[in-house]
């Protein structure tokens, strides 16, 4: 496999990315899809894993749209206001089939088992035929202002 330096991706994977974002409405899409498609598989720092198979679950027919989200992460009700924000973005108008969500906290203030119950309401809030995958990484740069952020990809009907 030949690897790209920039990404340390091989040349097949960085492909198969470009694959998947042509299922996006504008270029402009497809270069945030990629954006965000390489954030998430080339964080250093997961603790629970996201890799190109969860990836794969985007691959065919069907408009595929990317964004991120984040909230103060010293904020008490952090993990509500992200699951808002991404239920927001989400458009309760467009029906869609598969979700893929990372969360990334900083290290200086982790997720807490608890707050998690606020994913499990999003998800529960879907159809239940909508594939749901997630995972959680730690932002181990220092910020004077820390955030809880989420990259979300979503996969509409046709």
């Amino acid at each position: 496999m030949t690897m790209n330096k920039n990404t340390e991706l091989s040349a097949e994977t960085m492909a198969f990315i470009d694959t998947i974002c042509e299922n996006s409405n504008t270029l402009s899409e497809r270069e945030n899809v990629k954006r965000l498609i390489l954030e998430i598989l080339q964080h250093k720092h997961k603790l629970i894993n996201l890799d190109l198979n969860d990836i794969r679950l985007f691959q065919g027919e069907g408009s595929i749209t990317a964004f991120d989200v984040s909230v103060d992460a010293s904020d008490e009700a952090r993990m509500k206001r992200l699951v808002e924000l991404i239920s927001q973005k989400c458009n309760s108008d467009s029906t869609f089939c598969k979700i893929l969500i990372m969360l990334i906290c900083p290290q200086n203030n982790m997720l807490k088992i608890g707050e998690m119950n606020e994913l499990a309401i999003l998800f529960d809030g879907f159809n239940k035929d909508v594939q749901s995958v997630w995972g959680i990484a730690v932002d181990e740069q220092e910020s004077t202002t820390p955030k809880l952020r989420g990259i979300i990809l979503i996969k509409e009907l046709l």
